[in-house]
């Protein structure tokens, strides 16, 4: 990544130009081969829990650990795979502004451009495993190629687990590449051209009250998105897909001084989230049903995808007890015009090829895949808090409280499922910190809690996955002193814990029981990484 950014001052008037570039690249290998017990393995006692600990436990009847009884076996019509995913993702960009400096109630103008252009090309290609030997079971044999591993807060006290390359060298044929039909969503390129123009004047009244400030803007956006991918019919076919859109973004931001120590603050404004790049990917997967009257179907990305877009009102109250402490409360609500989720939408297949037997009845037929609902809010409210122990007496001072808390709740769900909250949204987000600062010397204690909410992740193919992210609560602290005279004037120590309780990672995923149940979840994930120190020495001179 690298920018210049060059400022020419000419009188009341500044310029600016401002250029970006930036460049990632990924390369990955998420391997797996297959060991499955060689007989029959009873499931008489196993315990799921998603209660406080969130770990399953599982008394086995055969010994994991042992190759003999857990063979090398192919499942699923293969030995292993590995997934192989390569990720190109570019930008640049360029801004030209302006600023003209006023006197007066209007205190300055702002104004500009600026064009970028996005790039991101996805390759998440797959390789099979097959075992030598007409694919038949292998017991590992002796040497250093397996040893046992304890997997013993589940139950289990030991697992076969080996050497990975060495396994695979030496009983399996070289990675043969997947089938066709995996290549839809798998290899896709995005290209994101989006040209804006913005204006902002700026505002400070006086007045003979209250002080009014604030500033009123407006962007113009212009966005030029395609796609290609792959589709599948039972012959593999290249796609391509985009459009073109505006948008015109006016806000307003007001402060008023309502009185000595007291701010209000309102701001009103239209604003856009783009989506994900990998939805606006063109590809899918499509076929035609095998029962009367058969009609197309399929699954993908869509790339016509257009942003969430929302009215958005914010407003707070705050007042200041002095500098070092204040009390403040907001509400917010964002009335959503469009937003983005999975459903399905009619889709005109004409061109597709056909490779079944059957005539579909028409060349529309329904295609799954993230598309724009419209309607819906995002409300909630905010309160935060600086409370220095100075104000109860001044032998107090430097010792305090930070805290904050937001409540928020949405008519959105993910598929429009009530059962499924919007992706990433807890409905409460808190802090609290105790601190002591005076003489050089600060010291500092907190925990922060977020509640369960629902988000994309990767699972172990790759692919996207819902996942329900349990509460977690994480407790961090730190102590440090400043040198602020003598010879070691300007020298500061910091010595940091993070995670002190080791709180767990905890995520669960639901199940599908004749048809989509997200409310039956299973444990998925409970990881644990530990308490963090962190020493550090600063010097400023």
């Amino acid at each position: 990544a690298g920018g210049w950014r060059s400022d020419l001052t000419l009188d009341q008037w500044t310029l600016s130009a401002d250029l970006s570039y930036s460049k990632g690249k990924r390369d990955e290998q998420n391997a797996e081969l297959t060991a499955l017990a060689a007989g029959a393995v009873s499931l008489n006692d196993v315990a799921i829990d998603i209660g406080a600990d969130g770990v399953s436990h599982f008394t086995p009847s055969i010994d994991y650990g042992d190759p003999s009884q857990v063979p090398l076996t192919e499942n699923w019509g293969r030995g292993g795979r590995s997934s192989l995913p390569k990720v190109d993702d570019e930008m640049k960009a360029v801004q030209l502004s302006a600023s003209r400096a006023f006197d007066g109630v209007f205190k300055s103008l702002d104004f500009g451009a600026s064009y970028s252009e996005r790039t991101k090309d996805m390759d998440r290609g797959e390789v099979y495993y097959y075992l030598n030997n007409g694919h038949a079971p292998v017991v590992l044999g002796s040497g250093d190629l397996h040893r046992p591993s304890s997997i013993g807060f589940v139950g289990i006290p030991s697992v076969i687990s080996f050497r990975f390359n060495r396994v695979l060298d030496e009983y399996y044929t070289s990675g043969v590449p997947a089938a066709l039909d995996q290549q839809p969503g798998r290899r896709w390129g995005v290209d994101e051209k989006v040209t804006r123009g913005f204006a902002k004047l700026n505002f400070d009244w006086p007045g003979t009250d209250e002080r009014v400030r604030g500033n009123l803007g407006v962007q113009y956006v212009r966005t030029d998105q395609s796609s290609t991918g792959y589709a599948w019919s039972g012959e593999l076919t290249q796609v391509k897909g985009g459009k073109k859109y505006d948008d015109v973004l006016p806000s307003l931001n007001v402060a008023v001084d309502v009185a000595r120590n007291a701010v209000v603050r309102l701001g009103i404004a239209k604003e856009m989230a783009r989506p994900n790049m990998e939805d606006m990917r063109a590809g899918f997967s499509a076929s035609v049903s095998s029962g009367v009257p058969y009609t197309w179907s399929g699954s993908g990305g869509n790339p016509e995808l257009e942003p969430w877009r929302a009215t958005a009102v914010d407003l707070s109250a705050e007042y200041y007890f002095n500098k070092h402490s204040y009390l403040a409360a907001a509400i917010f609500n964002k009335d959503l015009d469009t937003f983005v989720y999975d459903q399905k939408v009619d889709y005109d297949f004409t061109g597709i090829p056909n490779t079944s037997p059957n005539d579909p009845v028409s060349p529309i037929g329904q295609m799954t895949r993230p598309a724009n609902g419209k309607g819906g809010y995002v409300k909630g409210i905010e309160l935060s808090t600086v409370l220095d122990a100075g104000l109860i007496s001044s032998s107090l001072e430097g010792i305090g409280l930070v805290a904050s808390y937001s409540h928020t709740k949405s008519s959105l769900h993910e598929q429009n499922n009530p059962a499924k909250p919007l992706d990433g949204l807890s409905g409460d987000v808190g802090s609290i910190i105790l601190y002591y600062e005076q003489h050089g010397f600060s010291a500092r204690i907190g925990e922060r809690f977020r509640s369960r909410f629902t988000t994309t992740t990767r699972n172990q193919f790759g692919d996207n996955q819902a996942s329900a992210i349990l509460g977690e609560k994480i407790v961090d602290a730190q102590v440090g002193y400043s040198f602020t005279e003598g010879m070691l004037s300007g020298l500061s120590i910091l010595l940091q814990a993070n995670n002190l309780t080791d709180e767990p990672y905890r995520t669960s995923v639901g199940i599908t029981v004749g048809g989509d149940n997200p409310t039956a979840l299973l444990p998925e994930r409970y990881n644990t990484y530990g308490r963090q120190f962190l020493l550090g020495v600063s010097y400023k001179f």
